[in-house]
Formats: C-alpha cells, structure tokens, sequence
C-alpha cells in the first residue's frame, strides 16, 4: 500500500523557479556593478505546465556555464528536500566594462600588461 496521504502535496511551480534564478541573477548583477561593469540578464522561460516536488527549503543556484565566457551561461535549480530534484535554466547574460584598448601596433618585443582575469571568480 501507498505512504501517500489523501490531497495533493504542494509543488514547486515554473513561476517560482523564474523567480529564484531572476533573483540570483540580479545578485550578480548588483555584485559586478560594485566592481564596476554593467551585467544585463534575460533569464529563459520555463513551461508553466512543469510542477516538481514542493522545496521545503530556500533552491539552491548556481552558474554551470562561465558568465565572463560565454553570453549563454546555463543555471543548476536544485532542490535538497525529502524529494530532492535539479533542473537547468538557460539565460542570456552580457557583462560590460571598461576595457584595454591599443589602436597604434606595438613595436617588437613590447611588454604587454598582465592578462586580466573576471574580478570574482566565485561567481
């Protein structure tokens, strides 16, 4: 026989999971415009028709993609519950800043500056 009691258990909704990865992503945002670049984001949709697990606690996201490579990083929603659960979310991210610039050619053997690295590489 079934553990399952009568009703329905709460899911998580496709809302709520747009939800969660906008706030990340503008947590992200608000971080690298401390550093002084602008981050423009467009998080992807998710079919309003997906119902998961309800999450008893707060989903946990993060980049699986880097957002300084790529234009198109992908996001882990993940659930760690009694039903825990992950999904991807897709989102398209544009970082702009200052930048070097050298319009003249360098003449041989000229010292290059050190190659710039993201100022945040936990994101």
């Amino acid at each position: 026989m079934s553990g399952v009691t009568g009703g329905v258990a709460a899911q998580t909704t496709a809302t709520e999971i747009e939800q969660a990865a906008t706030n990340y992503l503008t947590a992200f945002a608000k971080a690298q415009s401390e550093q002084g670049y602008e981050v423009t984001f467009e998080p992807g949709s998710i079919d309003s028709r997906l119902a998961l697990a309800s999450c008893e606690q707060p989903l946990a996201i993060e980049f699986t993609g880097d957002p300084w490579r790529s234009t198109h990083p992908s996001l882990q929603v993940a659930c760690e519950g009694k039903r825990p659960w992950r999904m991807f979310v897709t989102a398209s991210v544009s970082i702009n800043g200052p930048a070097w610039w050298q319009h003249d050619r360098l003449p041989a053997a000229s010292a290059l500056p050190p190659i710039w690295s993201p100022p945040n590489p936990s994101w």
